[in-house]
Parts: structure tokens; sequence; C-alpha cells
């Protein structure tokens, strides 16, 4: 609970739309897809943060949680 998961949005959604991370650091390139491995969380907990912090993402973000497994 130190904000990993938020780090780890913030930097999907300016590698995906290629703005500013944390308001000053351009990214260098562009991801066109990512996958995002949850380890402690599932994909709901991931999502509400994202919709809680509005942050833009691209349309190839993917989330992989644990209830996938099987």
């Amino acid at each position: 609970n130190v904000g990993k998961s938020l780090c780890a949005l913030e930097i999907i959604s300016a590698l995906t739309t290629e703005t500013l991370l944390w308001g000053e650091l351009q990214p260098t390139l562009r991801a066109k897809r990512v996958l995002y491995i949850l380890g402690e969380h599932y994909d709901a907990v991931i999502q509400r943060l994202w919709q809680k912090t509005k942050l833009q993402m691209g349309s190839e973000v993917f989330l992989l949680g644990p209830e996938a497994e099987g």
C-alpha cells in the first residue's frame, strides 16, 4: 500500500498516450500494447483506481489478474 499500482497506471498512461509523466517527463517512445500482470490485486481493484484517477489510456492496455488463473 505504498502506491505501486498508481505509479504503474501513471507510467502506462504516459507510454500509451505520449503525455507527460508526472507533468514533466516526456516519454521517449510510445507503447503500442501493454500487458499489466497483477501480483497483488484483482482486475476490478485496478479498474476502480484507474477510473478514480481519470488517467487516459491507449486502447491496447490489458489487465491480467489472479482471477484469470486456471
